[in-house]
């Protein structure tokens, strides 16, 4: 289990990650799909009005250029307004058929200024008006489908972080409690069994092999008290851990420590 988690919190950190940047690009990527939502307004906005000056005997070719420009961007991504592409086909032949009809504007425009009547330029600008709410709608409904999945990507990314976080936390407690329960059941200076626990593990080993042999060994350190006096109970509990750690060091499947007392182990 222990293993299984070292590798599932990785992935998990990685996967949070991943999901956080593809969110922020995703997030980016909708405020410029509202910048093209103004400026596809723009262009229907502005459209009309050349049209309607046009008509009225008051032509404005800044006002034409400033409606291409725009157009232009929004076709090619390439520009002074920081337009973006989207990748969005009902979008983009809506614009391809919003220039189209720009096109035939423009081209009804010069018959108007050449003396030709006016009519045809209005039913061509309505029609234009027409591609360009279609325009706005498509890229509009794009822009919120892509916000209705990277709410997903956040909700997941959530997800993960609180499943990491569980299992760190779990971890983290699992750990706890082992030192709690080595305090509990260990000798705090050489870390061996209490005898309580000894018994209670070698019951258990015993239980489970009724018919083996099994040897007990218990050492008793002879005239231990005189290292103590000599030099020093500090000295005395480095020489009794150094011991256990020895003998612990070495242990196989079905073998214990445990401490009596003082100098004495079994």
């Amino acid at each position: 289990m222990k293993k299984q988690m070292r590798i599932l919190t990785p992935l998990l950190l990685g996967l949070i990650v991943a999901i956080s940047v593809i969110s922020i690009r995703r997030i980016s990527d909708i405020r410029d799909y509202s910048k093209l939502i103004n400026y596809v307004g723009i262009v229907r906005g502005a459209s009309q009005r050349v049209v309607k000056l046009e008509m009225n005997g008051h032509p404005d070719d800044e006002l034409v250029g400033y409606v291409e420009e725009i157009l232009n961007e929004l076709l090619t991504g390439q520009g002074r307004y920081g337009l973006v592409l989207a990748d969005s086909e009902v979008y983009r032949n809506n614009l391809d058929l919003l220039k189209e009809q720009w096109e035939t504007v423009r081209e009804e425009i010069e018959g108007v200024r050449q003396g030709k009547d006016s009519s045809s330029l209005l039913v061509s600008s309505e029609k234009l008006f027409e591609i360009a709410n279609d325009t706005v709608f498509s890229i509009e409904q794009y822009s919120m489908e892509m916000a209705e999945k990277t709410a997903a990507l956040v909700s997941a990314a959530a997800f993960a972080a609180a499943v990491y976080l569980y299992i760190r936390k779990f971890f983290q407690l699992k750990v706890t409690n082992e030192r709690l329960e080595g305090l509990a059941y260990r000798d705090e200076l050489t870390g061996a069994y209490h005898m309580e626990r000894f018994y209670e593990e070698v019951n258990r080993i015993m239980a489970q092999k009724p018919d083996e042999r099994f040897a007990v060994l218990y050492v008793d350190f002879e005239n231990f008290k005189y290292v103590n006096d000599v030099f020093g109970y500090s000295y005395g509990d480095e020489l009794l851990k150094g011991y256990a750690h020895f003998v612990m060091s070495r242990l196989r499947e079905k073998e214990l420590l445990g401490r009596d007392m003082a100098d004495r182990f079994v």
